[in-house]
């Protein structure tokens, strides 16, 4: 981008990226989602014909993240540029893209339409899970230091494992994990995520949100989430991990396990919820 370029797209740039209040702060001192936003926003401006996106949704609040996929679909269907889409979020693939391809360790597996590809790639998510342990896994970001090795739903109750949740249940989510070249780690945030089968996401649970930070010093051991209310209607689904120290990811497992849910009487009407689509339940009053 020439300098005259940078000049009358500088303000642009800006607004996009959100930065605004830091541009005398040097770039080195931003953290990775201030790198990846400012990034995204220069090279959304660029007029090269291909655009090439890495995984830029994996950062950012969900306003960002909404604005660079309006940005992308505004490049390619009104501009009539190219977007190489790196990701691993099924629905923002199959709502913007025409074309997949499906890499496993660098080679190709699939090319085809969103619909075709994203069941291939959700039936061999589900051969991993189903022949691989989440220790033995190798699909996954860190987990050098610090590594995932299972999750464990029981009841809050009889603290016994389950097979299946029903929604509305009183539930703890048991994170095992394995310090592996360390004796002790401060400060850390863990969090688990559930999505749909195609990736939809539904909530999380991070420890961050809720203040908890967890000092670990043990070789192994485990972190416990208690869920009151489990918030999800009948179906399978799947589950993400991550647990980080600052901005650096210690082990990030996508598509790390399934989930079984059964709909329960989650409003305590005495009947089973009358709903049959797969989703997220909230509670409410009529007045």
């Amino acid at each position: 981008m020439k300098k005259t370029e940078i000049d009358r797209r500088f303000d642009e740039i800006v607004a996009f990226s959100g930065v605004e209040k830091f541009l005398d702060t040097p770039v080195k001192r931003y953290s990775s989602g201030m790198r990846v936003r400012l990034a995204f926003a220069v090279a959304a401006h660029l007029e090269s014909e291909i655009l090439l996106i890495d995984e830029v949704l994996a950062v950012g609040d969900i306003e960002f993240q909404k604005k660079c996929l309006n940005k992308m679909d505004e490049i390619s269907t009104q501009e009539g540029r190219t977007v190489l889409f790196v990701s691993h979020n099924l629905a923002a693939i199959e709502n913007l893209c025409s074309r997949v391809i499906l890499l496993e360790n660098g080679r190709i597996t699939a090319d085809d339409s969103p619909n075709q590809v994203i069941q291939k790639y959700t039936k061999s998510i589900s051969q991993t899970i189903a022949e691989i342990s989440l220790a033995d896994r190798t699909d996954r970001t860190g987990g050098d230091i610090f590594r995932f090795t299972k999750v464990e739903f029981l009841d809050t109750k009889t603290q016994q494992p389950l097979s299946a949740v029903l929604s509305g249940q009183d539930i703890l989510v048991r994170i095992h994990y394995r310090l592996q070249n360390a004796s002790q780690l401060d400060n850390v945030v863990m969090g688990i995520h559930f999505l749909t089968t195609e990736g939809k996401y539904l909530f999380g649970c991070s420890s961050m949100n809720t203040g908890n930070l967890f000092s670990l010093q043990d070789k192994t051991g485990y972190i416990t989430c208690h869920i009151p209310k489990w918030p999800i209607t009948g179906g399978k689904y799947l589950y993400s991990l991550g647990a980080g120290q600052g901005n650096i990811f210690l082990d990030k497992v996508e598509a790390a396990g399934f989930i079984k849910t059964e709909t329960g009487d989650y409003y305590g009407t005495g009947k089973t919820a009358n709903i049959t689509k797969q989703g997220c339940l909230v509670d409410y009053n009529w007045i």
